[in-house]
Order: structure tokens, then C-alpha cells, then sequence
């Protein structure tokens, strides 16, 4: 969970600004809030969630509007995030700047730059922080054009829970995670409770093709009862590893003033027997503090170099630049030196994590700091004279609008891997394996250029054309693939199947008619059907990327707002196939605008078994293909009508509101609706009933209005009548 220090971190930031506290006159509510708050403190925001939605219905707290917002950033559900910081953000007190760069933060995270780099320039006007990220905005399209000439894999042991921060250790990899019993669905064995509060330490050997063996807890003494986790190793003179693990004096964990939990660091010793013994705490662990029990200061994320002469790490100490910053000490005989602040280059007003010191002397970091795609972005700089020169962002694909981190290489810096939240992962933080491939395409050549500087050499070759394939049309507001349609995928299926080296994307784009949020959703969910397609005539899902554009790409002036005849708003209604990888040549896809989300496995539930595929639904094709008609007649405006219940609680409301669209309550002879709209067309509001009913409504209707009355018409007349 690379989010523990952050979140740490950030908790202390906020108890220090302070929270706009309003305290709530009822006995009830004071006792839920308080119980909220201890869950939230205690980083346990699955557990604070709920409770905090059932106060709001008793007493509309902006506290608790405010913790709902930053519960959920911190467990990456960055929409709802972004719909209740939009319930407090014109409200927020002119001290208390910092969430307005949260918010910011989440939109960013969510792909809305535009709206992101207003919020970092408001942020700006009371720390140069905000006006530095704002660049990173206008940075977005130069950074994803940097997909380097690399292939990206996400790897098989990865689980629903956090896998993170890798490292090469004896032809295989140790990282940190949070995982359970996979089989037995339970905490890893010592640990004191749930999998989702606790790291321990895990070893997994790679295997020929890319495999890697069931990893394994760390044998010895490395792993606690409590955080084990990351850990960096050196092999000279001996193999020596330097780990976090939470603070401890007198057997009893520390905590700040603001009562988070403090991190420390430790070394071990690897013996032959495969075990990992004599842990000690480092020199500088707030050696002086311990005298009087008190602790002011967390060390975490060590990277050792392989000398064992170096070693790097994060801390929040005193006298830093900002939340967290990398720091040096350097091997003098047989102990080290005091901690060196890495300075103003590195380290920045934001948080510096994860660092990797290379063998030749490149440091890799993450960073929120420096401008970037958005979340954690991975930089590198080297040592000048007497200063590190300024930090480069290594873009896509090891970076993404969310958080990118724990960067580890080989020595000759040709693969490695890194740690991403981003979307298509497993459900949480995810290990990523890359590999460099030959600038000109031809597989097994050597290639000298570095990890840092790397030239992208993405082809971007349409296959519709080439291949004879016919337009693939979907009906108004669908993304259900028709016999038509699969009749010209096939022809993509036979050309995959002769080149089997062949990637693609399947990018769909729709019209400007309609919704854009709806068009993005709709493009979105036509690419997966693409690909779902290919998958179930045996094409492999690492073969086929996919985007959605929605109506940023279109082929003509037909924008939004005008006015345009059917057959021109049909050409940018469409399909492509690119190659985007050939004899060695990989692409990512940019960040999606909208990201469609991801369920939830339930706890009871066991997680994807390793190393197997994971299953998908059949594409629904259809047998017919209606015509498309044009939009004629009067306006109609449209709403989802959910229900009847008898009351509506707290919960249910909120399910629904989160869907950051117009929601009200009305009550009817049925009994109580929750009514979303109104909506200007007729995909636009199909797509929200689906979302509602994906949220759990078992009842819904749509009412179709004429002017503010509602009409007699059906949605199927409209229809009929070509209205969209």
C-alpha cells in the first residue's frame, strides 16, 4: 500500500491546518462522528464510510462532507471523491487552501485537466506548489507522446490487495503487500487482523516465459506483526537488506503529536539457509527522541546501493522541503553518516517517495510534487556538480494520471519493474514488468540507450483500410456489437492470427451529439466490446489495448452546438484498429477522460486464482441493425424515476448521488422515488438508468417531458420517430 506513509502524512497536514469543525448538537450524532473519526485516524476509511453517510443523514455536517471527500482519495475511488468535494468546495474557509489542491488532485486523477490546472492555479495564490503542478496540465499531451519503446506487463502474482515496491533479488523479486490466504481468504499468517491494515514481506522467483513461482513470505525474522515493508538490498560485502517497519519503544508502537502511526527503519542479514536474521533498528532512527519516549518523525521506502556505500530514504524530520523528502547517508567504516537533505532540486513543497539509486548512479523517485500526469509520477535525475540536476518525468507508459511508483531496474537498464493504481490492474496497487525493445524493430538486438532516455517508436498504422474492413456501426447511445460488426471483426481476427507479433488498439469514437461526460462512457464500453470479441474468437486480451475518445477526435466541424445533417455526424460515429506494437515495439494508452469503475470483489469472496485468465461475459450481438435517424419534433427532456420506496435512507441516497448527476426526491402515491435528471437526450439518460441499476435500483422508469410537464410519449415512440 504505498498510500500508508502518504496517507500518514497527508492526516497530519490536515489535523495541523485543522478541519472546518462544526460540532453537532445531538448526543447520537456526536457518538457516531466519534467513532467515524477514530476509523478515519486509524486509516480505516472502509469502516468510517458508512458511518459518516448515516450522520449526513441526521445532521448536514461540512466536516463530514470534507472526510467523506478525503476518505475516499485515499482508497483511489477518485469519482466519489470528486462529487463530495463539489458538495464543500465553494464553502471552504479562505484557511484552508490545502483542499482545494486535493481537489484538484482528484480531478486530475479522474482526467479533467482543464478544470484541475484552475484549482492548482486557485491553490497557487497561497503556495508556489499549485502553480508548479498547474504546468503539468499543459504538459499532458507532451508526456503521453513519450510512450518509450518498451513492452509493459502486468504481472500474474498480483492480487486484489496492494503489491508494490519490487526489488531484484536472487533471479526474482521481493516486495511488500497486504494480501491474505489466497486459498483461505485470510490475513497472512502472524498478523494480528484484517489483510488491509498490515504489510509482510514476500519473495517470488521468475520463471521461463515471463512466470513467476507462488510468492512467499520472507523466512526469519523480517516479518512482524505489524508493517513489514518495502525493503531494499545490497549483495556487497554481504547480502544485507535495510526494510520499514512501524516504530516501536518499549514494545509499544509510537505515534506522532497528531496520532498517526510512525515508521522506522531496520537492517537484516541474509543467511544461506535462506533466512533473514540479526535485525537491528538504523542509526537514525530519532535515536535522541526514544531517551524520553517521544518520537517526532517517521524513515521509510530505503533504497541501499549495491555497494552498500549509499543509502536513500524518505522522512518527514525536520527542516525538510515539504510532507516527505528523500534523504542520503553515506557508509563511513562501520557506521554511517547523519542524514543529508537531497535540497531544493529533489525535493519539493509536495511528497518525494520510493527512491532507487541505480548501479550507475541515476536516482529514480516518485514524486507529487514536480508537474507530472497526475497522482505519484515517476522522475530520474543524476549527481552534477555539487547539485542533482532538475528531475525528468519519464511520461508514459511508466507514468499515468494516477499514482506510478517503485521503480526498480536491471543493471544494463533493458527491464525492470514498477508499481501502478492505474486502471485494468487487479484492483488495487499493482506490479508492472517491462522490458526495452530495439529501436528498429528487429527482436533480440542489443540496445545501448538508457532507461532515461529511450525514444519512442510507436507505430500508429489504421488497419480498417488495409484490411477491407467495412464501418462497425453501433445503434444511438449502444455498444452492442451486431452480426454485421462481428462479421468485420473477424477479418481482424484472421489477420492477428497470421501475425502473431501484431498488437492493436481498438479506439472508438462517437459524434458530438449527445453528453460528452455519456459519449466518453458510450466510446469507452464500445472499445472493451471490440476487444471481449477478439478475446472470445482466442485472441489474447494483451494483444488488443483499448480507448474511448468519446468526441475528442473528430473528423470534420460537427462539434457541439452545430449544426450538422445525419451523414456528417455519422463519420466521426466510428471505430479504428491501429497497430500500436510490431517486432518489438509497445504503446500505452493515454489516460481515459472518464474511467468506467471498477466493482468491488466482496471480502467472502476469493480473488482471481494466479496465473489464470480472467473470465469475461459474452458480447451481446445483435441480430439486426435499425437504421440511424435523425433528431426531429420538439424537445423532450428526460428523468429516471427510481422506486417506489417506502424511505429513503442514507445509504441509498448516497448510491445514487455519487453518480454526480442531478438527483431529487419526490414524493408520488407509490410512495418515495429518487428521481435523476433531467437529461437532454435519450442516450444520456439509458446510460444513467444502467449506472443506477448497476448501483443496485431494482425498480426504474424513465418519464419523457415536454417543456416542465411530463408527456404521453414512450421512450420506443420517440424512438420511432428518430428522436435521439
Amino acid at each position: 500500500m504505498r498510500t500508508f506513509f502518504l496517507q500518514y502524512i497527508t492526516l497530519c497536514l490536515l489535523l495541523c491546518n485543522g478541519l472546518a469543525v462544526v460540532y453537532p448538537q445531538d448526543a447520537t450524532v456526536k457518538k457516531m462522528l466519534k467513532q467515524a473519526n477514530a476509523y478515519f485516524d486509524a486509516y480505516a476509511y472502509d469502516q468510517a464510510i458508512p458511518i459518516y453517510r448515516d450522520i449526513l443523514l441526521r445532521d448536514n455536517l461540512f466536516e463530514v462532507k470534507l472526510k467523506l471527500a478525503e476518505a475516499y482519495r485515499f482508497i483511489n475511488d477518485y469519482d466519489k471523491a470528486e462529487y463530495w468535494y463539489r458538495q464543500i468546495i465553494a464553502q471552504l474557509p479562505a484557511d484552508q487552501p490545502i483542499h482545494k489542491l486535493n481537489f484538484a488532485r482528484v480531478l486530475q486523477s479522474n482526467g479533467n485537466c482543464e478544470e484541475a490546472k484552475k484549482w492548482f492555479v486557485e491553490y497557487g495564490r497561497s503556495d508556489a506548489l499549485g502553480t508548479e503542478l498547474a504546468k503539468g496540465c499543459d504538459m499532458v499531451e507532451q508526456l503521453n507522446e513519450q510512450a518509450y519503446n518498451y513492452e509493459v506487463w502486468l504481472l500474474p502474482l498480483n492480487t486484489k490487495y496492494a503489491e508494490f515496491a519490487p526489488v531484484l533479488f536472487n533471479n526474482g523479486i521481493l516486495f511488500s503487500s497486504n494480501r491474505q490466504d489466497i486459498m483461505k481468504g485470510k490475513p497472512a499468517k502472524g498478523k494480528k487482523n484484517a489483510a488491509s491494515q498490515y504489510l509482510d514481506l514476500y519473495y517470488s522467483k521468475r520463471q521461463p516465459g515471463n512466470a513467476y513461482t507462488p510468492p512467499q513470505p520472507l523466512k526469519g525474522g523480517v516479518n512482524s506483526q505489524f508493517n513489514d515493508g518495502p525493503m531494499s538490498v545490497c549483495t556487497f560485502p554481504d547480502t544485507t537488506a535495510v526494510f520499514t517497519r512501524n516504530a516501536f519503544f518499549n514494545g509499544k508502537k509510537q505515534r506522532s503529536e497528531a496520532g498517526a502511526l510512525l515508521l522506522s527503519l531496520y537492517t537484516a542479514k541474509y543467511l544461506p539457509d535462506g533466512k533473514w536474521s540479526s535485525v537491528e533498528k538504523f542509526k537514525y532512527n530519532n535515536v535522541e527522541d526514544e531517551l524520553d519516549n517521544t518520537r517526532t518523525y517517521s524513515m521509510t521506502h530505503p533504497s541501499i546501493s549495491d555497494d552498500g556505500q549509499s543509502l536513500y530514504f524518505v522522512s518527514d524530520m525536520e527542516g525538510g522541503f515539504g510532507g516527505t523528502d528523500i534523504y542520503l547517508c553515506a557508509r563511513l567504516d562501520s557506521t554511517w553518516s547523519r542524514p543529508v537533505n537531497l535540497g531544493p532540486q529533489v525535493n519539493t513543497a509536495g511528497n518525494e517517495l520510493f527512491p532507487y539509486i541505480h548501479t550507475d548512479g541515476t536516482l529514480y523517485f516518485a514524486s507529487n510534487g514536480h508537474p507530472g500526469l497526475g497522482g505519484l509520477d515517476i522522475f530520474y535525475t543524476n549527481y552534477g556538480r555539487k547539485t542533482w540536476i532538475e528531475p525528468v518525468n519519464m511520461g508514459a507508459p511508466f507514468n499515468s494520471n494516477r499514482d506510478d511508483f517503485g521503480l526498480t531496474l536491471s543493471p544494463d537498464k533493458q527491464w525492470g519493474y514498477f508499481t501502478s493504481n492505474r486502471p485494468g490492474g487487479f484492483g488495487s496497487d499493482d506490479i508492472y514488468y517491462f522490458s526495452a525493445l530495439p529501436k528498429d524493430g528487429v527482436a533480440g538486438q542489443d540496445v545501448n540507450e538508457s532507461v532515461a532516455f529511450q525514444q519512442p517508436a510507436i507505430t500508429n498504422t489504421l488497419l480498417n483500410e488495409a484490411l477491407g474492413m467495412n464501418k462497425i456501426r453501433f445503434k444511438p447511445g449502444d455498444w452492442n456489437l451486431t452480426s454485421d460488426a462481428g462479421k468485420e471483426l473477424d477479418k481482424l481476427v484472421n489477420y492477428m492470427n497470421d501475425w502473431p507479433e501484431i498488437r492493436v488498439e481498438a479506439g472508438a469514437h462517437t459524434d458530438a451529439r449527445g453528453n460528452d461526460f455519456a459519449n466518453m462512457e458510450i466510446s469507452i464500453k464500445r472499445a472493451e466490446a471490440v476487444r471481449e470479441y477478439l478475446m472470445l474468437k482466442g485472441i489474447s486480451p494483451a494483444r488488443v489495448m483499448t480507448k474511448g475518445y468519446g468526441e475528442q477526435e473528430l473528423l470534420n466541424h460537427c462539434a457541439n452546438g452545430v449544426q450538422c445533417p445525419d451523414e456528417l455526424h455519422q463519420q466521426n460515429d466510428r471505430i479504428e484498429i491501429k497497430v500500436i506494437f510490431i517486432q518489438g515495439v509497445a504503446g500505452l494508452s493515454v489516460p481515459q477522460q472518464q474511467q468506467t469503475e471498477t466493482p468491488e470483489i466482496p471480502a467472502e469472496q476469493p480473488a482471481q486464482p494466479e496465473n489464470q485468465p480472467v473470465l469475461v461475459a459474452p458480447v451481446a450481438v445483435s441480430e439486426t441493425e435499425e437504421p440511424v435517424l435523425s433528431p426531429q419534433g420538439a424537445v423532450y427532456s428526460y428523468k429516471v424515476f427510481i422506486g417506489p420506496y417506502k424511505n429513503v435512507d442514507n445509504d441509498t441516497y448516497y448510491t445514487f448521488a455519487e453518480l454526480n448527476t442531478a438527483i431529487d426526491l419526490q414524493y408520488t402515491p407509490e410512495g418515495m422515488m429518487i428521481v435523476l435528471g433531467p437529461y437532454a437526450s435519450i442516450a444520456e439518460t439509458e446510460e444513467f438508468e444502467k449506472l443506477a441499476k448497476e448501483r443496485g435500483a431494482k425498480k426504474t422508469r424513465i418519464t419523457v417531458y415536454s417543456g416542465a410537464e411530463p408527456s404521453t410519449l414512450t421512450i420506443k415512440q420517440l424512438k420511432k420517430m428518430g428522436v435521439k
